[in-house]
């Protein structure tokens, strides 16, 4: 890494990028990444990975004063074993529900009404019938296995929040804290309604006052 006035100039094995620098956020204690316009005014980005935390400072500080980055501080995370429950609404099943229910009334009495005779478009009836009806039995699966109280790590970064199991990472959109009693909470949103569970009222006081803080628009209400 080299800085020449207000350009910085980075050599790898892959070649040599020069631009001026502009944005400069920190993703660990020793790493950063250096984001700028290049020659041609196009966006470049860099990451910088240093021995020490002390090495990524000292650089950092070379870029601030040479090339007047704006610096975005480095986000404390925390991540907390709770215990979750995804909640389903169920208004996501009625409508497959309705239309398996439709097709399966009309198609008895098609057959009703034709007897014994088998036209192409009562079997194309039938199959639709099929596919609905797995659709909503798939539906009615997922939402019994996902309402299992399971374990998690809920991930406080700043301004994200997300929940960690063992199918991965859910990013979590907050409208709305619910309280169930001093140690339960749902979090609801768009495409999220997730009951978290802790093990005493002190550290479900604490994480949702961390969650509000990510989300200060979010209400906060006692459900009975």
């Amino acid at each position: 890494m080299y800085i020449d006035d207000d350009s910085l100039r980075v050599s790898t094995t892959e070649g040599t990028e020069e631009f001026r620098p502009r944005r400069l956020s920190w993703k660990s204690p020793n790493q950063f990444t250096v984001a700028g316009l290049g020659k041609r005014q196009t966006l470049n980005r860099v990451s910088l990975r240093f021995e020490t935390a002390e090495k990524a400072e000292l650089a950092a500080s070379a870029l601030k004063v040479a090339a007047k980055v704006l610096e975005e501080p480095l986000l404390p995370v925390e991540e907390v074993q709770v215990k979750i429950r995804f909640l389903v609404n169920p208004a996501m099943l009625i409508l497959p529900l309705v239309f398996f229910m439709f097709l399966f009334v009309r198609v008895l009495a098609v057959l009703a009404l034709n007897g014994t005779s088998f036209s192409p478009g009562d079997f194309w009836q039938l199959a639709i019938l099929m596919i609905i009806g797995l659709e909503a039995a798939f539906i009615l699966y997922l939402t019994q296995r996902r309402r299992k109280r399971v374990t998690a790590f809920l991930r406080i970064e700043g301004k994200f929040v997300s929940v960690k199991t063992k199918r991965g990472s859910d990013p979590v959109l907050l409208k709305t804290i619910e309280w169930r009693d001093a140690t339960t909470f749902v979090l609801r949103g768009p495409a999220t309604k997730i009951e978290v569970s802790l093990s005493t009222a002190s550290e479900a006081t604490r994480v949702a006052g961390k969650i509000r803080s990510a989300f200060p628009e979010a209400k906060e209400v006692q459900v009975r």
